[in-house]
């Protein structure tokens, strides 16, 4: 494709895949395949995020802690299954198919959660569609998402970030790709740290184990609960979900809060060196990301998100950047051009503050992976 001609042309030193699709593609394979350094799965590896339905059966396999779960192929045999679902909270719904961060919606009711099956499983004209779909537990507690950089049979922190991915104020509104996301103070206790570093360790040894090692960047959406994510258990970490990338919004808090030139622990991964590269998380630096989204946004029931309103953005102050998505230009101005236009970041240096007292009681957050 045009990336891999590019990188031939240009003798580039290192590719860096942002989004999943191109990687269950195969273009990690095609970079490899002629000694174009890149970070990112094969596409045997970016099955973890491609079928939400093979991670949790990976999760099963490796003792990694996660919500208690049941799949179906088909839209008959997935009805079914809610009849004989026993939850009395409701229902995570997720399509097993990349759907852009608006595959899962969480249903409080069966009557909902059947609206959704079809929805997912029999309407065309509904952005999300998928053959095969996952039923799963809700879990309760502090959500987190967890970044390592992988090199194949190592891996190393690239931090911690917490989002907001309901479209509308106060948790309300649909599930989305992202609203919004800051960088947390270290409020995690030893053991949920402990816990977290055990399931990168899991992911990376069992992943090679079955011969598709995985090299790159492994998102893990966690669930923290000092209670224990269930109450026969005490577990409090649990995976939501694991994303093959950085993921938006979240790279807008973490690259500009790491340490150094990333560029070198980034080549590292790619050449399986990991080993031999200094840490590169900040303990000083945090930041906070606002996203605005077009009305309608995320239009998982196919409503037209309008486009050409004109966007006007003020002075920023220092230390905030601005980031567009959904922007174009219309004679000199910009104008909305897609879901989430545009997003703010502030960083700012502070000591280390302790937030340990910070969980559940505090914060009740439905597990929504990104």
């Amino acid at each position: 494709g045009d990336v891999v001609t590019i990188a031939r042309e240009r003798a580039v030193d290192l590719v860096v895949v942002g989004p999943e699709k191109p990687l269950v593609q195969g273009l990690g394979d095609e970079l490899r395949s002629l000694n174009i350094p890149v970070v990112g799965p094969s596409r045997k590896a970016a099955v973890l995020e491609e079928s939400k339905i093979f991670s949790k059966q990976f999760m099963k396999s490796m003792g990694i802690p996660t919500a208690r779960a049941c799949w179906y192929d088909g839209v008959e045999e997935a009805l079914m299954g809610l009849e004989e679902w026993t939850a009395s909270d409701g229902v995570v719904i997720k399509s097993d198919a990349l759907a852009g961060g608006k595959g899962v919606v969480l249903c409080d009711s069966i009557e909902e959660a059947k609206s959704v099956v079809h929805a997912f499983m029999a309407d065309p004209t509904v952005t999300v569609q998928t053959d095969r779909i996952l039923f799963e537990e809700k879990l309760y507690g502090v959500e987190l998402s967890a970044f390592a950089l992988c090199d194949g049979h190592s891996w190393t922190w690239l931090g911690l970030a917490c989002d907001h991915k309901r479209v509308h104020e106060n948790d309300e509104g649909p599930n989305t790709g992202g609203m919004g996301t800051f960088t947390p103070e270290m409020f995690l206790t030893e053991h949920q740290r402990t816990e977290i570093e055990r399931i990168f360790e899991l992911v990376v040894q069992g992943m090679a184990a079955r011969g598709t090692p995985y090299q790159g960047i492994l998102f893990a959406g966690l669930m923290i609960n000092s209670n224990g994510v269930r109450p026969d258990s005490d577990t409090e970490v649990s995976v939501v979900e694991f994303n093959i990338r950085l993921g938006d919004p979240e790279t807008q808090v973490l690259l500009p809060t790491m340490n150094g030139d990333i560029f070198d622990v980034f080549y590292a991964s790619a050449i399986g060196s990991l080993r031999d590269c200094e840490d590169i998380v900040s303990g000083e630096q945090f930041a906070v990301h606002v996203v605005a989204a077009a009305a309608g946004y995320p239009s998982i029931d196919g409503t037209v998100i309008p486009k050409g309103d004109s966007i006007h953005v003020g002075d920023l102050p220092e230390g905030t950047t601005l980031v567009c998505a959904g922007v174009s230009m219309s004679n000199e101005t910009m104008v909305t051009n897609g879901g989430r236009v545009l997003g703010i970041t502030g960083v700012t240096r502070c000591k280390k503050v302790s937030l340990r007292g910070i969980g559940s009681s505090s914060i009740h957050r439905d597990a929504l992976p990104s």
